[in-house]
């Protein structure tokens, strides 16, 4: 077996991360957790993760006054999920800041 080193400008940092891992299981079942802490999530039998998330974010939108959305590809693999805010795609980091800016406060 030949021994494999590597270099420290092969490592990628947590920004290159994020661009590359995402919308996987990991980011819905996150934004799931995320939208429950919030108390915006409804657990409902035999419902899906993504429709969950769209109706807490709908219900999000109703109480701030603001369009919160986002797309998944669960099911075509390791697609990162796009988010949106007020019809603009934006980065998933600028999305929760934006639900953290907005959603009321408990």
């Amino acid at each position: 077996m030949v021994d494999e080193k590597i270099l420290k400008d092969e490592i990628m940092d947590d920004v290159e991360l994020d661009g590359v891992a995402g919308g996987t299981h990991a980011e819905i079942i996150d934004d799931r957790n995320r939208l429950m802490k919030l108390g915006f999530y409804e657990k409902k039998p035999n419902q899906k993760f993504a429709v969950g998330i769209a109706n807490a974010l709908d219900k999000l939108g109703k109480a701030t006054g603001y369009d919160f959305k986002f797309t998944s590809e669960s099911n075509s693999g390791n697609v990162a999920n796009t988010y949106f805010f007020n019809g603009k795609e934006v980065s998933r980091d600028k999305f929760w800041s934006l639900v953290d800016e907005f959603a009321p406060k408990k």
